[in-house]
């Protein structure tokens, strides 16, 4: 299997497209979209969920088209080997037939259903706006509602692959994860993958009196 990166924002496949892959979803997430007009969310997919194997085995044109919502980390398996898969191994063909059926089962509607915020970003619109202590409000009323991590800037992770997992593993472990940055400005390294990674962000800022003010948005 071939390792794919998808940034966040960026297409993996388009409604249309031949097939000559599945992937499995390491980490990030993606969203299924029919592109309509108008443009529709299907479901929204996690680490660990295989995509376009359906396709495979119709030997049809992709039915709707994959965007990564976060960076995403995926493995590529190609025509050649998933059919060699299917004819040499039992176990893969009995679990592919289990997990197609759980996907037809579904009905392929839009995703009208809301949940709420897994991940939420805390950031600064203004410098020397108290987005710390907005953060630690935020978390404190979350966690009437189960466990929080709250997840700052560290210079020993400067990397995109160690920022990445350490947020896996703190999504994995909590009910909600609160991202804060500190950079006002694009560009901060930490700041931007908060926004990219955030399925929702919270802004700390001041009015013209200096009251600081606070609004959030879905991305």
């Amino acid at each position: 299997m071939d390792e794919v990166r998808v940034r966040a924002g960026e297409w993996l496949v388009r409604e249309g497209d031949v097939a000559e892959s599945l992937y499995l979803i390491q980490s990030g997430r993606l969203e299924v979209v029919a592109e309509g007009p108008p443009e529709t969310l299907i479901r929204v997919l996690r680490r660990g969920e295989v995509l376009g194997e359906l396709a495979l085995l119709t030997d049809e044109v992709r039915s709707a088209s994959i965007r990564a919502r976060r960076d995403s980390e995926l493995l590529r398996l190609g025509r050649t080997q998933f059919e060699g898969l299917i004819r040499d191994a039992p176990a893969f063909a009995l679990g592919l037939t289990r997990a197609m059926g759980a996907q037809l089962a579904a009905s392929r509607t839009p995703a009208t259903t809301t949940t709420p915020a897994q991940t939420i970003a805390a950031l600064p619109l203004d410098e020397g706006a108290p987005v710390a202590e907005a953060a630690e409000l935020l978390a404190t009323a979350l966690r009437r509602h189960g466990s929080v991590a709250k997840l700052a800037p560290d210079p020993g992770r400067t990397s995109s692959a160690e920022m990445t997992s350490l947020l896996e593993r703190a999504e994995s472990e909590n009910d909600r994860v609160v991202l804060v940055g500190e950079a006002a400005a694009p560009g901060d390294e930490w700041t931007d993958f908060c926004v990219r990674e955030a399925d929702a962000v919270f802004s700390d800022g001041f009015e013209s009196s200096g009251t600081a003010v606070w609004s959030a948005t879905q991305p």
